[in-house]
């Protein structure tokens, strides 16, 4: 993907998938400084250059990428938990049970990518 080719649609869905892959793989890091680091650099150098369908654009100034990236493998291992213990087997087949509206608002918080609108013009 080129951002200076007229590239933008694609290139702002990869960056959204950069910015929940870096969520999921935080804690794979050796230490929260080093993940840092690599957010630090994918903020500098991909996700402050793209522009959204509308013009919007990440704002991450006051993103707190360690601790979302813990929020949200708090939030998976509780459901994870849930899943254990509520689950149900059916068929052979071991289904989990929908989230409910607070976990999945508690989800979307945590992978909600901040973004500045875009300005008038």
């Amino acid at each position: 993907m080129s951002l200076e080719t007229d590239q933008s649609a694609q290139t702002w869905i990869y960056a959204l998938g950069i910015f929940r892959a870096l969520i999921l793989l935080e804690p794979e890091f050796i230490s929260d400084d080093l993940s840092t680091l690599v957010f630090q650099l994918f903020a500098k150098r991909v996700f402050n250059l793209v522009t959204s369908f509308r013009g919007a654009h990440f704002d991450l100034e006051t993103f707190n990428y360690p601790q979302k990236a813990f929020l949200f493998r708090e939030t998976a291992k509780n459901y994870k938990y849930l899943d254990e213990t509520q689950g149900i087997q059916m068929r052979g087949i071991y289904t989990q049970p929908p989230l409910s509206k607070n976990a999945l608002s508690c989800l979307m918080n945590i992978i909600d990518i901040p973004l500045t609108p875009a300005k008038a013009k």
